[in-house]
C-alpha cells in the first residue's frame, strides 16, 4: 500500500480531525453514505426500510463496538451487528463490519503494516481459528441479502440457525468467494482492498479535487469493472453484467459532462423496490475510506 498524500489532497485536509480508529470509522461510514452513489442510500435517497440516518446510527455502533479492545474481535463483530439490528431493525452494516474487523485486528497486532498480505493472512487464519462462531452468529443474525436463500453444501457452514461448533469462517468464505466480493477478500488476504481499491479511490479524490465526487466516480469505476456481487447473488450474473455495462456508459457520458445517463442509471437501479442496490460495492467503499483515512493520518503525523 503505497499511496502518497500531498498538501492539496482533500484527505490530507480532513485527517487533522481524526485522532483515533473510532473517528476514522465514523468518518469513513459518513462519507460513504453522503456521496450520491447510484443505487445506494444517501441523504437524498432512501429505501423503504433504510435511510441515511440508519447508516449514521450504525456507524456510531460500529465505531464503539469494533474498538472495544476489552473484547475479542469475534465478540465485537457480534455485538456490533446485534446492536445495529436492535437500533434499526434491518441489516445496515454487516459487510462493513466484516471488512473492518480484520483490518482492526491487524492494526492492533502489527500497526498499519499489518495490512500487508502476509500479515493479513496470519490475522485471518487466527481469526478463523478463534472467532468463527461469534462471527458466524453475526452473519446469520444480519440476514444479509441472498445469504439465507443460498443452499449450503456443508451443514457445518450453515449460518441460518445455531452455529455448528466446527464452523470454519475461512472455509465458509472460500465457498462463497465466487459470489461474494467480501468473502473473496477473506481468502486472498485483503490485498485487492488494501492496495488496488485504496489506490484508485485516492487517485480519484485527488483528480476531482473533492471527496464526494471522488467517491462517486470510484464507485462507478468499480461497478464498470466488475458489477456488484450483491446484485449477482440476488438477481444473477446477467443482471450484474448489465449493471457493469450501464456503469461504463455513465463513465463515458461523464467525460462529456453529461449527467443524464447517470440519473437514468440511478433510477433503473432503484426500480423494483431497490432490487439492484449495489450494496457490496458501497461496503468496499467504506472500508477503502477507512484505510485511506488511517494512512493519511499516519503520514501527516510524521
Amino acid at each position: 500500500m503505497n499511496v502518497e498524500f500531498s498538501d492539496g489532497d482533500p484527505l490530507a485536509h480532513l485527517v487533522w480531525a481524526i485522532d483515533d480508529r473510532a473517528a476514522a470509522i465514523r468518518y469513513a461510514c459518513w462519507l460513504e453514505v453522503t456521496a450520491p452513489k447510484p443505487g445506494n442510500v444517501h441523504p437524498a435517497a432512501r429505501f423503504a426500510d433504510l435511510t441515511a440516518s440508519d447508516f449514521v446510527t450504525a456507524s456510531e455502533i460500529t465505531a464503539e463496538e469494533l474498538t472495544a479492545t476489552d473484547a475479542s474481535i469475534g465478540c465485537r463483530v457480534l455485538a456490533a451487528i446485534r446492536r445495529t439490528r436492535e437500533a434499526t431493525g434491518t441489516n445496515v452494516n454487516l459487510g462493513i463490519v466484516l471488512l473492518l474487523a480484520p483490518l482492526l485486528a491487524a492494526e492492533e497486532r502489527f500497526g498499519l503494516l499489518g495490512w500487508q498480505p502476509e500479515r493479513m493472512r496470519q490475522v485471518l487464519r487466527d481469526l478463523s481459528e478463534q472467532e468463527s462462531q461469534p462471527i458466524g452468529r453475526a452473519i446469520g443474525l444480519a440476514a444479509a441479502g441472498g445469504v439465507r436463500d443460498r443452499p449450503v453444501a456443508d451443514a457445518r457452514l450453515d449460518v441460518s440457525g445455531s452455529i455448528d461448533p466446527a464452523f470454519d469462517l475461512i472455509e465458509g468464505m472460500r465457498q462463497a468467494a465466487t459470489i461474494d466480493a467480501i468473502a473473496a477478500l477473506y481468502v486472498s488476504d485483503f490485498q485487492d482492498l488494501t492496495e488496488r481499491r485504496v489506490d484508485e479511490l485516492s487517485r480519484n479524490v485527488r483528480a476531482t479535487g473533492d471527496l464526494i465526487s471522488g467517491i462517486t466516480r470510484t464507485h462507478l469505476q468499480w461497478l464498470a469493472a466488475a458489477g456488484d456481487s450483491l446484485v449477482r447473488r440476488k438477481r444473477g450474473a446477467d443482471m450484474s453484467a448489465e449493471v457493469q455495462r450501464k456503469a461504463n456508459a455513465c463513465l463515458d457520458a461523464d467525460e462529456k459532462g453529461d449527467t443524464t445517463v447517470l440519473r437514468s442509471f440511478d433510477q433503473w437501479l432503484r426500480s423494483e423496490g431497490n432490487a439492484l442496490n449495489p450494496g457490496t460495492t458501497a461496503d468496499l467503499m467504506a472500508a477503502s475510506l477507512y484505510i485511506a483515512l488511517r494512512q493519511a493520518g499516519e503520514r501527516s503525523s510524521r
